[in-house]
């Protein structure tokens, strides 16, 4: 009788503690880089126009051009399940939001989630314009 009471306690703790719809975590990667405003290769002439970055952070960086003197530089894993691979946020081809097409999440250009499963905004790096060098940075 005490080994099915001891078991049955041991279950209702061993189910509370673990937790089904636990957070991932962001992968983390170094960012250090530079862009000359001026390279036609890394260039977005219009305010609100985008490029994307491959080889930098852990899937790529979306860089959007806000106005000429403010850039955002997001994470391109998304926040709701960044390990899986098909997992990376783009640019609706509405260019009025940012989609995730794996999870079906939906995110403003401030980074923030306003439909699908993910809640957390999405991550952003540091940005810096000092002359025509742009610096993004974790």
């Amino acid at each position: 009788m005490h080994t099915r009471i001891l078991f049955c306690v041991m279950l209702i703790g061993f189910t509370s503690c673990s937790n089904p719809t636990k957070e991932e975590q962001m992968p983390f990667a170094y960012v250090n880089l530079q862009i000359s405003l001026l390279d036609q290769n890394y260039a977005i002439p219009l305010d609100k126009g985008f490029r994307y970055l491959p080889g930098v952070g852990v899937k790529g960086i979306l860089l959007y051009r806000e106005n000429i003197s403010t850039y955002i530089a997001f994470e391109r894993c998304c926040t709701y399940k960044p390990t899986l691979p098909c997992e990376m946020i783009e640019v609706d081809s509405s260019n009025l939001y940012i989609k995730d097409k794996c999870c079906n999440s939906f995110f403003k250009f401030d980074g923030t989630p306003f439909s699908g499963p993910a809640y957390r905004p999405l991550q952003k790096y540091s940005t810096n314009i000092v002359g025509n060098t742009l610096y993004i940075t974790n």
